[in-house]
């Protein structure tokens, strides 16, 4: 291909996507609860420790849309919860989320 022909050819490639005009979306979110404890004349001395989720859970949410084209939608939403001093999922390896975890289609001109 020659070099006068590539450039238009790279430009429209580039350009393909945003003439498409589909919306998507992905929010990340999440809650972290952690603290400090130090617990005095624990077996005769004093130790310090790494609270995780104190008060409330520690999350990472996925939510997301996606524009399937002629007024249809598909939506998501993933949640799991960790452990704050390890970063390992609960209630283990394997498994990524505790909450309900949900996608629906829509039909066309309903709401979410």
């Amino acid at each position: 291909m020659k070099t006068s022909m590539a450039r238009p050819a790279c430009l429209l490639a580039a350009l393909l996507p945003a003439l498409a005009g589909a919306q998507s979306s992905v929010t990340i979110s999440g809650l972290i609860d952690g603290g400090i404890t130090y617990v005095n004349n624990q077996h005769g001395g004093a130790v310090t420790l790494l609270d995780s989720g104190v008060l409330s859970p520690n999350l990472l949410t996925f939510k997301g849309t996606e524009d399937l084209g002629g007024g249809t939608r598909a939506l998501f939403e993933l949640t799991s919860q960790f452990d704050l001093s390890n970063g390992s999922t609960i209630p283990g390896a394997g498994r990524y989320s505790t909450a309900p975890r949900w996608s629906d289609c829509p039909a066309p001109g309903s709401a979410p």
